[in-house]
């Protein structure tokens, strides 16, 4: 094996080291602007999330759902949602105890129901959404796995746009019962 010449090979390497060094210099620096970007925008992203919390989340109050009769693959339920700062939209609903849960409005024109479903309700400061017997927005439970039944327990999570959703526990309510409290 020949050995390289004294003196010849050693500016080549010193070239290449300095231009090795060079380049590491500027990848180091370029990182590092990246970095402070990315720490930069971190800062920002904790600064905007303190400034609005999540924390304020519609309140739940007054939510029920009605009994079924056996063999019922349907049934409702109703609640009040209100928000003490801003505004959310309720985008849906979800139960262990139904296939599915859909926002639904009742009207009844010239002495007949009508039921449709609806994308979203709004909740505002200025307005809550109260849901109740008789008319207007419900939460339709649709392929119950059960009958819902008086005294028990129905498990149901909230979804909203942009908010966490809501999980809660609420009674089913005997009708008699529903009929007292609203006298």
């Amino acid at each position: 094996m020949r050995q390289p010449r004294q003196g010849h090979g050693a500016p080549r390497r010193a070239g290449q080291i300095s231009a090795g060094l060079t380049a590491l210099r500027t990848i180091a620096t370029t990182a590092s602007r990246w970095l402070a970007t990315l720490a930069l925008l971190s800062l920002a992203t904790v600064h905007a999330t303190a400034q609005e919390p999540l924390s304020a989340a519609p309140h739940v109050e007054q939510a029920f759902a009605l009994p079924t009769p056996p063999g019922a693959t349907t049934g409702a339920a109703y609640l009040t949602l209100s928000i003490a700062k801003g505004d959310a939209v309720l985008t849906g609903a979800s139960t262990p105890m139904a296939v599915t849960v859909e926002l639904h409005s009742m009207q009844v024109t010239q002495e007949r129901m009508q039921m449709h479903r609806i994308e979203q309700l709004a909740i505002s400061s200025d307005a809550p959404l109260t849901m109740a017997p008789g008319g207007g927005p419900h939460l339709m439970l649709i392929g119950l796995t059960q009958p819902l039944t008086a005294g028990d327990r129905l498990p149901l999570t909230l979804h909203f746009l942009a908010r966490p959703d809501t999980s809660l526990e609420i009674s089913i309510k005997d009708y008699a019962e529903m009929m007292s409290l609203s006298e």
